[in-house]
């Protein structure tokens, strides 16, 4: 094989190699926050009283801010651009005297750890349970 052609080979190869490796594929961005309602509820954590009457307010993560109340049956729902990400709550009832916040993490569809149980100061000190300012989530 002469020179010129050993040459021709040489381009050809440089020219096509690359056409027969596709690039490595870069990181990917992670998704962003999507608009989905997060469901929970707050309830009395020794069930003598059932659902709680409870403030929750997002003070942490995509609108700090916002606030709703629960319904008759304890249930809230927030709806905010709260999937993919970390969402801080405060929950607070009276007469409950714990107040107390929890970072939750929502994945894309709106699912969170959200149910929270509150114990009331209230209720005398029954079978030796200690009715400290306690909030179990």
């Amino acid at each position: 094989m002469g020179n010129i052609a050993k040459i021709g080979w040489v381009v050809a190869c440089v020219l096509i190699g690359p056409a027969c490796h596709a690039p490595e594929p870069g990181p990917t961005a992670p998704l962003p926050p999507s608009l989905v309602t997060i469901r929970g509820s707050v309830a009395d954590a020794v069930d003598w009283l059932g659902p709680v009457a409870a403030k929750i307010e997002v003070i942490g993560g995509p609108l700090s801010g916002l606030s709703t109340t629960t319904d008759r049956n304890g249930a809230f729902e927030l709806t905010g651009p709260f999937g993919n990400t970390n969402v801080t709550l405060r929950v607070s009832a009276e007469p409950y005297y714990a107040t107390r916040t929890f970072t939750v993490t929502v994945d894309q569809g709106g699912r969170c750890a959200c149910d929270f149980s509150m114990i009331s100061t209230t209720v005398p000190n029954v079978g030796g349970l200690n009715r400290s300012d306690q909030l179990v989530q």
